[in-house]
């Protein structure tokens, strides 16, 4: 009897997994735990008590919310390969070495939420699994203090990208994130925003995946999906221009 009962609640939570890890979440109202607070001290409780860049919510819909963000610096590097989920790994590898001490001060960086890895929208959809190498860039959010007067990566391939007030279309996920889940989810978040007529298309804007979480966190994870259009002052574009990993 009690095999029987820890084999059904395991078929319940893998029932459960497997029903968030394809859902789009459902945003009704703002929760303080998902915001910055009036005073700007308290980060959302998805930060993880790490630095992470500020924003305001301005527009709320059942898939997605707006988020208007200040200034962003960030130290990113592009990393060719099939998939994102290996740039990803490469990317971070290089960009954990900056902040670890792989620059002309020696010094070591605060880790930040989140990292960010590049993904190129397609007007009639997501993209699509890659088949030969693509262009994927990885970054890492800096903080302002350091952002002001950043150290100098020792590695050339790593570039710092400014974003400053950028308006950012973000739609949340659980679990993890790999290739196959992401696609779906942006296929249904990219359908919600070209029906509020937003333009997306490589030319339009950037769609980024947001990871918040450590690879060993296995519950309670947060993943974003970002899509940055273009017609701002933020310098999105140099996101996919800097020299390859």
């Amino acid at each position: 009897m009690e095999r029987s009962s820890k084999v059904l609640s395991l078929v319940l939570l893998l029932t459960l997994s497997s029903a968030q890890a394809f859902r789009i979440p459902f945003w009704s109202t703002p929760s303080t735990d998902n915001e910055w607070t009036q005073s700007g001290l308290q980060s959302p409780r998805f930060c993880n008590g790490l630095s992470c860049p500020k924003f305001k919510i301005s527009e709320i819909t059942s898939e997605y919310v707006v988020r208007q963000y200040a200034n962003m610096t960030f130290a990113g590097i592009v990393v060719e390969d099939r998939l994102p989920e290996p740039a990803e790994t490469k990317g971070f590898k290089a960009l954990f070495g900056y902040i670890s001490g792989k620059n002309d001060e020696g010094i070591k960086i605060p880790m930040t939420v989140p990292v960010l890895t590049s993904y190129l929208p397609k007007e009639d959809g997501p993209p699509p699994k890659p088949e030969s190498p693509k262009n994927f860039t990885v970054s890492f959010y800096l903080q302002p203090k350091i952002a002001a007067d950043p150290p100098k990566p020792l590695n050339p391939k790593i570039k710092f990208i400014n974003a400053p007030d950028s308006k950012v279309y973000v739609t949340t996920f659980g679990g993890y994130a790999p290739t196959p889940k992401v696609l779906h989810i942006a296929k249904h978040f990219i359908e919600a925003l070209k029906e509020d007529d937003v333009e997306v298309s490589p030319d339009s804007g950037m769609l980024f995946l947001a990871v918040y979480d450590a690879p060993f966190k296995f519950f309670g994870r947060h993943n974003e999906l970002w899509y940055i259009p273009k017609d701002q002052d933020a310098d999105v574009s140099g996101l996919m221009s800097m020299p390859r990993a």
